[in-house]
């Protein structure tokens, strides 16, 4: 039990840290071995470790990255962005299209592939219009997690609580579309008052100083640039952009009809994207963040066996912490904000779903939408934010742990408060 225990709990600091001090060993590789130790310790077979994962979620995953990759390969991406971008007129305009653009796509889309296509685009457009570029990275890695905070499909966490809980995509956005909504307005409204004087500047300002939050470059396999799309190629991109997007809404119409049906219509959409592709496979695969899916999957293994074989029946605290987060959403809110912000959302949400907790369809739609939105606390709170802060970095732009706080902090006040005034509960 205690040699369990130890692995745990390392697997999970080092979800905290970022890395093993002194190793090469990053969250990724940490979940794999953390894995790899339980499978050994209770003698788990390969069939045995496998019934631990959810493969329908990681099935999710995979469709949602491989839909990204497409895209960008199309020239979908671009096409839809670029345009709208361009057509907005000075920094505070072009700062509100950014995070409406993010929002809206994580909103459909897995939020960590959408930042992993939109922030290189951000970052050239900005170089481009003289717009200040720090208050851009912060509003699209803010953007993204509180768009996606407003469906089910926007991230790993809150697809694992559908899964587990039978949430549909109408009932849940019908309760976090407005608070969400509000908070991005919010969000919006408190970049322009924290960077004004950036606002005042015609060129783009980045502070160059360290980055205090640990490096994850080998969670990001490769950053997909834009390619530029010439007048020969945008009608094609053109035409891929509506046939992905009817796909998407295709996707979306079935879920709302046939909630029951989502393995059966990711398939069907994992058909049309292998029709799609441009490329063979093989130049398709290498752009996939199989690393996430990796870091899901040890986590899955880590987090169920674990579960399975600690008497956490016989932990009375335990219980009095479950039983008051389903009766008092403070509780909820505390716990969704300290495990966010320390193990990070996704680790956090398999985590309780691991522990014995009766969870009900509002308990779910709550922790959804609470995991999702406090981790916008601090920089290293989601997987979305770490990546936006990566992806500068190569860029030569430096996004430091200190001006994410600025934000940070009153953005999560903000939605907190339109959480529970607006009854984010069914």
């Amino acid at each position: 039990m205690w040699i369990t225990v130890l692995i745990f709990a390392w697997v999970y600091l080092v979800m905290a840290v970022g890395r093993c001090p002194g190793t090469r060993i990053d969250r990724t590789a940490a979940a794999l071995l953390g894995a790899a130790a339980i499978c050994l310790l209770h003698q788990h077979s390969l069939a045995a470790a496998m019934r631990f994962v959810d493969l329908s979620t990681l099935f999710a995953l995979f469709v949602f990255m491989l839909l990204g990759v497409i895209a960008q390969q199309r020239g979908a991406i671009t096409c839809l962005t670029q345009p709208l971008l361009h057509r907005a007129w000075g920094p505070r305009r072009f700062l509100a299209c950014v995070m409406a653009v993010t929002a809206l796509l994580s909103m459909v889309m897995i939020n960590d592939v959408v930042v992993v296509l939109l922030t290189p685009i951000v970052i050239r457009c900005a170089q481009q219009l003289k717009q200040p570029l720090l208050p851009l990275l912060l509003g699209t890695a803010l953007a993204s997690n509180l768009g996606s905070a407003a469906s089910v499909v926007g991230n790993p966490q809150n697809l694992l609580l559908a899964d587990a809980a039978g949430l549909s995509l109408l009932g849940y956005a019908q309760h976090t579309l407005l608070p969400v909504l509000l908070s991005l307005l919010g969000t919006w409204l408190l970049l322009l008052g924290v960077f004004r004087q950036q606002f005042k500047l015609s060129p783009a300002t980045v502070s160059a100083a360290p980055s205090a939050v640990a490096s994850v470059a080998d969670t990001i396999k490769a950053v997909i640039n834009k390619p530029d799309t010439n007048k020969a190629q945008a009608p094609a991109a053109h035409y891929s952009a509506c046939i992905l997007a009817l796909l998407i809404a295709g996707f979306i119409g079935g879920m709302l009809l046939l909630p029951s049906y989502k393995v059966p219509l990711l398939l069907a959409v994992f058909m049309v994207l292998l029709l799609l592709s441009p490329q063979s496979l093989n130049h398709v695969w290498p752009k996939i963040d199989w690393s996430v899916l990796f870091l899901i999957t040890g986590l899955f293994v880590v987090t169920n066996s674990s579960a399975a074989h600690l008497p956490l029946t016989q932990w009375p605290w335990l219980h009095q912490v479950l039983a008051q987060m389903a009766v008092s959403e403070p509780v909820l809110i505390g716990v969704s904000a300290v495990a966010s912000n320390s193990i990070g959302n996704v680790p956090a949400v398999i985590l309780l779903l691991s522990l014995p907790i009766d969870l009900t369809v509002g308990l779910a739609t709550q922790l959804a939408y609470y995991t999702t939105v406090t981790g916008n606390l601090f920089l290293n709170g989601s997987l979305a934010s770490i990546i936006v802060a990566e992806i500068a970095r190569q860029h030569g732009y430096i996004v430091r742990f200190t001006d994410f706080l600025k934000v940070g902090i009153p953005s999560v006040i903000v939605a907190v408060l339109l959480g529970i005034s607006l009854a984010v509960t069914p």
